[in-house]
């Protein structure tokens, strides 16, 4: 453990073990500071640093967080009590329909623009994979494939607890940390709030994401509330029988 004095500091004291011991992993701690005076993440990355925690709490998770992603442990999405009818009343919508992807990735594009966000998209979670059914800005080979693993879904959470769901800092969060498909693509932070069906079943979420930290606010979630309480009112009015 070593005790810098300022940021400038920290940097110059991270540059060396890198230099001396690459593939260390770097951790500032930042105590008894305004948190005005903290450097910006760009600045902490660019450092060489992996994280900078400004409470014991923090240290704490990341070590839990460091500890998972070092065996790959995270947390998987409970399967919800009524998992059948959920999965029926997404038949009953008729969803996915390719028809829609061009007009809802479109969407999503003016979702992520309007909350300053890099990526947004809108999910729907069935029985073993979440598809993409609106997506803008994700990484190239997910835009290409449209769909995931249910089991290393963060939407799957949502749905499960069908109830809003934001994660300031992946890589300071036990439970997630070591998802593999996180980790892979850098993701930090996410929010996602349920988009139900007509009988309140969460059929899927609507969500925004960063490869940075970041906090979101109380009316950045309603705007994201908002905006899902509309898609499912479209999705209802646009349903096609199977």
């Amino acid at each position: 453990m070593i005790y810098p004095s300022t940021f400038q500091h920290a940097r110059s004291l991270a540059g060396k073990v890198s230099e001396a011991m690459p593939g260390l992993t770097i951790l500032l701690g930042f105590w008894g500071h305004d948190k005005a005076a903290l450097p910006s993440q760009d600045e902490v990355e660019n450092a060489g640093i992996e994280a900078l925690v400004t409470t014991v709490a923090e240290v704490a998770a990341f070590c839990e967080g460091y500890s998972a992603r070092s065996i790959g442990q995270f947390k998987e999405p409970a399967l919800p009590t009524d998992e059948g009818e959920r999965l029926e009343a997404i038949r009953e919508l008729g969803l996915p329909r390719e028809e829609d992807e061009a007009v809802l990735d479109q969407e999503m594009e003016e979702l992520a623009k309007s909350m300053a966000m890099p990526m947004a998209f809108f999910s729907l979670v069935e029985s073993s994979k979440q598809r993409f059914l609106g997506i803008a800005g994700l990484p190239e080979g997910l835009e290409k494939s449209r769909e995931i693993s249910r089991s290393q879904s963060l939407c799957g959470h949502v749905v499960a607890d069908n109830e809003p769901y934001v994660i300031a800092d992946i890589q300071k969060d036990r439970r997630f940390s070591g998802n593999p498909l996180l980790r892979e693509h850098g993701f930090r932070f996410y929010a996602g709030v349920p988009v139900h069906a007509p009988n309140g079943q969460p059929i899927g979420s609507l969500c925004v994401m960063d490869t940075k930290p970041r906090k979101f606010s109380p009316r950045q979630m309603r705007q994201l509330e908002k905006t899902a309480r509309e898609l499912s009112k479209r999705i209802e009015a646009e349903r096609v029988e199977p």
